[in-house]
């Protein structure tokens, strides 16, 4: 810095005064911690069982380094120096006093430079299904580790190959796996599906199958399922662009779908009232653990009966 200022003051380029500015963020960096100096030594090692092999390819690796963007190699000729770098170079060694071929280094970019492999190989042991990488490396796919299925996404463009590459991935890791769902659009899967001895089953506005959105499997009705329902017949009808009309809309079919409900098991208690006390029974033991009072239900935890004007407003409407 004391050079580039004397240099700055006689001649005043600005390229002077921008290599100082340079050098000051570099000082403040080291002597603030963010960056760390480090002496690295590169050593290549060669073998061959005869002479003229290791010249051969000590030439070989000669023009490979020099033909390297900034690249310079350095060999001895004396044999005690050939000596020194030759035990630095075991691993393990740090105990070398040849110092004269160090390099400065800083953190940021040493690590770069190491020698490492950095080939990608992912998961190769006990991989489900192995690809080709773009170095002529092989990577190793697994879809559970641990026990514990794995996310994946497939980005890619129109035509980039993403279907053709996950019915590959599918056909990989097919003995894995007792059966396979696959929901999609447009019979990218035809294919795979076929191979597995299946067909694949359509649904369309004016095919044979119907999804009854209203059937629980047997569950206790909840806000959810109502909700999803909902969410359902807005999606067919079109939503509006207007929020305002929107929330409106889904509160219409909200109330049209929770009526239907409500009319339903009207019309079935009135055919099968000898399985109402089974339901209700069933009815206070789902929503018992849930903390949640039910009519016609006694919990133990209560020590209060409820107001008078409670229980008249719940026999007003008992479909609550």
């Amino acid at each position: 810095m004391d050079r580039l200022r004397g240099d700055y003051r006689e001649e005043g380029k600005h390229s002077i005064a921008v290599a100082l500015k340079k050098k000051e963020r570099k000082i403040d960096s080291l002597a603030q911690g963010f960056s760390f100096p480090f002496n690295v030594q590169y050593l290549i090692r060669v073998w061959d069982p005869t002479e003229t092999g290791l010249q051969s390819k000590s030439a070989a690796i000669r023009n490979a380094v020099n033909n390297m963007n900034g690249a310079q190699v350095f060999e001895t000729s004396l044999p005690t120096s050939a000596r020194k770098l030759f035990y630095a170079s075991w691993p393990g060694w740090t105990a070398s006093s040849y110092i004269y071929r160090n390099l400065y280094a800083e953190d940021q970019y040493l690590a770069d430079m190491l020698p490492f492999s950095s080939t990608f190989t992912a998961h190769l042991k006990d991989a489900e299904a192995i690809y080709d990488g773009t170095n002529g490396n092989l990577v190793g796919v697994k879809t559970f580790v641990g026990g514990t299925p794995q996310h994946s996404v497939l980005i890619g463009m129109t035509g980039a190959g993403k279907s053709y590459h996950m019915d590959d991935l599918l056909s990989q890791t097919q003995l894995y796996y007792h059966y396979n769902v696959i929901i999609e659009e447009g019979l990218s899967y035809k294919r795979f599906t076929e191979s597995l001895g299946e067909k694949p089953i359509l649904i369309h506005p004016d095919g044979q199958l119907t999804i009854n959105y209203l059937d629980t499997q047997g569950l206790p009705l909840n806000q959810l399922h109502i909700a999803t329902a909902v969410a359902l017949v807005s999606k067919m009808i079109g939503e509006s662009s207007d929020p305002e009309k929107q929330q409106l809309r889904q509160a219409q079919i909200g109330q049209y779908v929770n009526q239907l409900y409500v009319d339903t098991f009207h019309e079935w208690a009135g055919k099968h009232s000898e399985l109402m006390p089974d339901i209700q029974r069933r009815a206070c033991a789902v929503r018992a653990p849930r903390g949640q009072a039910v009519a016609g239900c006694r919990s133990p935890a209560r020590a209060h009966p409820q107001p008078r004007r409670a229980r008249r407003s719940r026999r007003a409407h008992p479909e609550r």
